[in-house]
C-alpha cells in the first residue's frame, strides 16, 4: 500500500512538472511574439532546452556536493532526545537542486528524520538539526543509507553514490568555536546503561557470591594473635546488629556459624570476584529489537550487579571484550565501567576472548544476552581449572524484574 501511494505521488508530481513547463513554453511564445527575432528565438531555445540544462546541470553538480555528519556528544544517556547535526557542503558557485539525505540506524536509537531535504543549496555549507531518541543501551550506529540529487524540475532523481565527507570541513561558530571538522558517513554514539540498584538476588548471584568465599580469604588471616572468636583464627567480631556497615560483614565466618558476624577493625572484610561480559552473538541472528532489548538489559545487569558486589566490599575484577581488565576501587571506576558498556556493541560471529582462562582465578559471574556454543565452551573450560566456578546470566530468558 505505502509503495502504491509513493507511485501516485511521483505520478501527481511529474504530471505537476509537465504541467508547469508547458505553461512555462506557452508563456515563453507570448513573450517572444513581442520581442524581436534573434532574442524571441533565443528565449524560446533556453526554455525548451531547460530538461536537458536541468539534467546537465544535475550531473555536474556531483563533483560539488559533499554530504556528512556530525555529533558534539559522543556519549549520552539513555532515555532522551539529542542533537546531532547532518550537513550539505556545496563547492560550487552555482545551487545545487534539491538534496534527499536518507539516514539509518541500527535500532538502539529512533530519529526525529529518517530524511533530511534541503533545496537550492548555494556555494558553502548548510547545517541540519535534528535529533535521536536513544531507547536502548550500548553502542549505537547512525549512517548515510543514500543521498538523492533531483533536477530542478523534480522529476528526475539521480543516487549520489562518489560521496566523500571528509573533503568537507564544516565549521559551526557556535558550538564548535571556529573549530575546523570532519564529517562522516557514519557516527557512533554510545548509549549509557541506567544505573540502577539490585532489589533482590536470584540464585546465580548467591550462587556467585557464595563461591568466592571458598579457600582462605583475607578476613581469616591471623594478623593479631590475641584475636580470636570462637576458636576460629582472625578478628575480633560480634553478632550483627541494624545498622552496622554491609561492607564489614564476614560472611565466611557468618555460614560457619550460622549467623551474620560484623568485624569490629576499621579492615573491612574482602573476597575476590570476577566479571565477564561476552557480546557474541549466535550466527543465524539478524539485527533487531528483541536482540537489541536483551543486550541492553544484559548490560544493565552486569553494572548493576558489579556496583552491588562493589558496595558489599568485594574486589570486583572487571572483563570486557575489547578492553584491558580492571579492578573495580572506587566509584569513579564504577562510572568508567559505565561509560566502557555504553560502547558494547553486540555482534554475531563475534570473536570470544579467552584471556579470561589465564588470568582470572574463582568465582566468575558471566553476563550473555544470548547462549552461543563458543561462550558456553570457554565458560566450561573455566569451570574444570582447580577452584574456579562460574555462574551464568542470560538476559534473553525473562524471569520478572531482576533489578
Amino acid at each position: 500500500m505505502k509503495k502504491l501511494k509513493a507511485r501516485f505521488k511521483r505520478i501527481e508530481k511529474f504530471v505537476g512538472a509537465l504541467f508547469s513547463y508547458l505553461l512555462a513554453i506557452f508563456t515563453t511564445v507570448i513573450f517572444a511574439l513581442y520581442c524581436s527575432g534573434r532574442v524571441g528565438f533565443f528565449l524560446l531555445i533556453v526554455v525548451l532546452g531547460a530538461p536537458l540544462l536541468s539534467f546537465i546541470w544535475t550531473i555536474v553538480s556531483f563533483r560539488f556536493i559533499s554530504v556528512g555528519m556530525y555529533t558534539k556528544n559522543k556519549l549520552v544517556e539513555k532515555g532522551k532526545w539529542e542533537d546531532f547535526k547532518v550537513y550539505v557542503y556545496n563547492s560550487s558557485f552555482l545551487p545545487v537542486p534539491e538534496i534527499s539525505v536518507y539516514l539509518k540506524n541500527d535500532g538502539r536509537v529512533t530519529l526525529e528524520n529518517n530524511i533530511i531535504s534541503l533545496n537550492g543549496v548555494l556555494r558553502g555549507e548548510v547545517m541540519v538539526d535534528t535529533k535521536m531518541f536513544t531507547m536502548f543501551a550500548g553502542l549505537t550506529e547512525i549512517e548515510i543509507e543514500k543521498i538523492v540529487v533531483s533536477d530542478f524540475f523534480g522529476v528526475l532523481k539521480l543516487r549520489l553514490k562518489n560521496n566523500n565527507p571528509e573533503r568537507a570541513h564544516a565549521k559551526d561558530k557556535e558550538d564548535f568555536s571556529e573549530e575546523a571538522i570532519t564529517l562522516s558517513k557514519k557516527i557512533g554514539v554510545g548509549v549509557l546503561p541506567t544505573l540502577r540498584d539490585m532489589e533482590h538476588e536470584e540464585d546465580w548471584l548467591l550462587n556467585a557470591r557464595s563461591a568466592a568465599f571458598d579457600g582462605e580469604e583475607p578476613e581469616d588471616t591471623v594478623n593479631d594473635s590475641s584475636a580470636t572468636f570462637g576458636g576460629f583464627p582472625g578478628f575480633d567480631h560480634r553478632d550483627y546488629a541494624p545498622g552496622d556497615p554491609i561492607k564489614r560483614i564476614n560472611y565466611k565466618l557468618s555460614a560457619r556459624v550460622g549467623k551474620l558476624q560484623v568485624r569490629l577493625d576499621e579492615t573491612q572484610a574482602v573476597a575476590g570476584i570476577s566479571m565477564y561480559l561476552s557480546n557474541a552473538l549466535r550466527d543465524d541472528m539478524n539485527p533487531g529489537e528483541p536482540y537489541i532489548k536483551n543486550s541492553s538489559a544484559c548490560l544493565e545487569e552486569f553494572l548493576g550487579v558489579a556496583r552491588y558486589l562493589y558496595m558489599l566490599d568485594f574486589a570486583v575484577m572487571i572483563y570486557l571484550p575489547g578492553e584491558e581488565s580492571f579492578e573495580l576501587i572506587n566509584d569513579s571506576s564504577i562510572e568508567e565501567l559505565r561509560e566502557k558498556l555504553a560502547f558494547q556493541k553486540f555482534e554475531a560471529g563475534a570473536v570470544v576472548d579467552e584471556s579470561i582462562l589465564k588470568s582470572a582465578k574463582g568465582s566468575l559471574i558471566a553476563c550473555v544476552s544470548y547462549t552461543v556454543d563458543s561462550v558456553i565452551d570457554m565458560l566450561k573450560r573455566y569451570s574444570y581449572l582447580e577452584g574456579n566456578s562460574v555462574s551464568v546470566y542470560v538476559s534473553s530468558i525473562e524471569k520478572g524484574r531482576r533489578l
